[in-house]
């Protein structure tokens, strides 16, 4: 004989439990275009990071299969309009198992493009090649208090 299953709780809806989508409520599908793009970069990078580390095939092939995704996810339907990601990340593979020589063009337009500036330090110690430091804030001079030291004083002006 099956035993009855017991009733589903389900919390109150007041209960205050966050949604687990992964947008917020209040954003629109608009919104979150710019957030899913600058993630796959990210990934994007990340990968080719971790292949300029280890430069194992298995890494490039990552790369070349996630640049291939994204590819797609610009112009679905067409498989052969858009492949910027794949050619690109064919250059960049190259040219980080090429001669420095060769390749510093690359790797440094490369470079470049990276927004991060961990993940661009690391890259560029990965690959060998110096990492320009952002350049410091311009702070202000500090105003001398003695400007006006030796000049008259206003009670010795006719």
């Amino acid at each position: 004989m099956l035993a009855a299953m017991p009733p589903r709780i389900s919390p109150p809806h007041d209960a205050g439990l966050r949604s687990f989508s992964p947008q917020p409520p209040h954003t629109s599908k608009l919104d979150a275009i710019p957030k899913l793009h600058e993630r796959l970069m990210r990934v994007w990078q990340l990968a080719i990071l971790r292949f300029a580390v280890t430069r194992d095939d298995s890494d490039r092939q990552s790369v070349l299969a996630l640049a291939g995704e994204i590819d797609r996810l610009g112009h679905a339907g067409r498989a052969d309009s858009f492949g910027f990601f794949r050619r690109t990340s064919t250059r960049v593979c190259a040219a980080i198992l090429a001669d420095k020589r060769d390749s510093s063009e690359i790797l440094h337009r490369f470079l470049q493009e990276i927004e991060a500036p961990r993940l661009r330090s690391a890259f560029a110690a990965a690959v060998g090649i110096a990492d320009k430091p952002e350049p410091p804030a311009k702070r202000r001079r500090e105003q001398k208090r003695d400007l006006f030291k030796g000049l008259p004083s206003r009670s010795a002006c006719p």
